[in-house]
């Protein structure tokens, strides 16, 4: 079976890894926060849809939990960051570059609440504005296909 699939009748055909990087490409985006840059990648449709339900309570997002479950799964990497970033400008080796991990995130993210509450205000915006643009190419679909 041939996996290759062509978007657009003007573009190559592409396989599945292809589709799947030109996806997380598009979900993927940085974000500077002063001498910091933040890469995030905003979750699928339905991962979202997972979170929110997570989140849920009584019918009532708990929109703080939401958040941060958002960034720790949105942080892909960082430059910029600094040992003292973490442990305080006055330790010795404050100007140390932080390498990027999982758990070094987690933690970093527990500590510098501005930097979460900055980067979940970054991605709420960006899901937002991916939303409206989906919303926006349906509607463009449904009617070029409609004939209207």
């Amino acid at each position: 079976a041939d996996d290759h699939v062509r978007l657009h009748p003007d573009e190559p055909l592409m396989d599945a890894a292809e589709i799947r990087a030109r996806v997380l490409a598009g979900l993927s985006f940085e974000h500077a926060l002063g001498d910091t840059c933040w890469q995030l990648r905003l979750p699928t449709r339905q991962r979202e849809r997972e979170l929110v339900r997570a989140h849920a309570g009584g019918g009532a997002l708990d929109q703080a939990a939401f958040s941060v479950a958002l960034v720790r799964e949105g942080v892909t990497g960082w430059s910029g960051v600094r040992l003292g970033d973490l442990l305080g400008a006055a330790e010795v080796d404050a100007a140390t570059p932080l390498a990027f991990d999982a758990e070094t995130c987690e933690l970093l993210l527990a500590e510098r609440t501005d930097w979460l509450d900055a980067l979940a205000v970054a991605m709420l915006g960006r899901m937002q504005s991916r939303r409206d643009a989906l919303e926006a190419a349906e509607k463009n679909f449904a009617s070029v296909s409609s004939g209207n």
